[in-house]
């Protein structure tokens, strides 16, 4: 099951410092009025197994915004790298053929807002720059888009 087939990415955005790359996220839209829970522990559970995953973890932080966590290995990343260099960026963090990474993809409801006019909208991201999203960068896309 995935979450539903209307999902549409609505942004990947670059973020740039002095000519550098910082990182990245993919934001999706979905046509839901508020979180739902249950569609997304199924939908975490439906990638997980499609990818062989190890463990997850689902993470309510308030009622508007939840985030699921997958662990994965320097091997899984091989599979879907994405920025080239791998070996020498895990060599650079220590990152051993045994250990294992957290990709964290988040969900938020934006509730509507008269006095703005925000009709309000419901999305799921990943950004490179939280968790384990920029050593497992291309993990991260993956799972994203799998959702």
């Amino acid at each position: 099951m995935t979450l539903s087939p209307s999902a549409r990415l609505l942004s990947c955005v670059v973020r740039h410092q002095e000519g550098q790359a910082l990182g990245w996220e993919n934001r999706y839209t979905l046509p839901w009025n508020r979180l739902d829970l249950q569609k997304i522990e199924a939908a975490m559970k439906h990638v997980s197994a499609s990818l062989s995953q190890r463990r997850t973890k689902l993470v309510v932080h308030e009622p508007d915004r939840v985030s699921c966590f997958f662990e994965v290995s320097p091997a899984d990343e091989r599979r879907w790298d994405v920025l080239g260099d791998l070996e020498a960026r895990f060599a650079e963090e220590h990152i051993a053929e045994s250990d294992t990474g957290w990709i964290e993809v988040e969900f938020c409801h934006y509730p509507p807002d008269d006095k703005s006019e925000f009709k309000g909208c419901t999305e799921f991201k990943f950004r490179s720059g939280r968790s384990g999203n920029g050593i497992y960068s291309g993990c991260a896309m993956e799972i994203t888009e799998r959702f």
